[in-house]
């Protein structure tokens, strides 16, 4: 390599300072909005000296979201994978509408109970659905609609009468859906526990997280297959 070349390999300190940085815009980000946080506020709450961090390392604030976007990205994989398994393990009984539906929202549920972070980044995603307009949907299809689309596919060989078009919408429905309810979970908690005078607690909500989810997931097959289911 010319010794002219700059290197784009980081070190410890660039790796560093470079996830501080992400871990501190999605917080942000998802508790006031893409565009309701400066730059210098990200800076400031990732603890991180050089004010042009931003710059130096995403260029602006649609690179800055697009490393996040990233970010989650590398969280969700695993989880996406080890779905794809489970349905291909059985070749003598190969997945139906149901175990689709499951594998499709999984690792986005799984992912919002495992963490902090997993809860900012429902919130992050649920705003750039609507809040970042054009470049925030596009950046979200480039990222997560290979899988929605693996699945789709999937899913149209048990619905060969569902029109392609259709099928896709309302996989992009069933998956905002999701997104936008564990966004606003004070909203759901307050719903389910309306009939208590107040709302569900944290901890009854994970306790009953796996009853919800087939709650939900009941009402989502349904709507995907409804009158195509032979």
């Amino acid at each position: 390599m010319s010794a002219s070349r700059k290197s784009t390999a980081r070190t410890p300190n660039q790796a560093n300072t470079r996830e501080k940085l992400i871990l501190s815009a999605l917080k942000l980000f998802a508790e006031y909005g893409v565009n309701g946080v400066s730059i210098n506020q990200v800076v400031t709450d990732a603890k991180v000296l050089n004010r042009s961090a931003v710059i130096y390392h995403f260029g602006n604030r649609e690179g800055l979201l697009r490393a996040i976007v990233e970010r989650i990205a590398e969280e969700l994989k695993p989880l996406q994978e080890q779905m794809l398994r489970e349905l291909d393990e059985d070749a003598e009984n190969p997945p139906g509408v149901k175990e689709l539906m499951v594998a499709l929202h999984m690792p986005v549920m799984s992912l919002f109970l495992r963490n902090e972070f997993g809860r900012n980044a429902e919130k992050l995603l649920s705003r750039m659905t609507w809040e970042f307009g054009e470049a925030g949907q596009t950046m979200m299809v480039e990222v997560f609609g290979p899988y929605l689309f693996e699945m789709a596919g999937r899913m149209q060989k048990l619905l060969p009468d569902k029109p392609r078009d259709e099928l896709r919408l309302h996989f992009m429905l069933s998956i905002n859906n999701l997104f936008h309810s564990l966004a606003d979970i004070d909203l759901l908690r307050r719903t389910l526990g309306s009939e208590e005078g107040g709302k569900m607690s944290s901890k009854r909500f994970r306790e009953e997280s796996d009853k919800l989810f087939k709650q939900y997931l009941d009402f989502q097959i349904y709507g995907m297959a409804g009158k195509y289911l032979k």
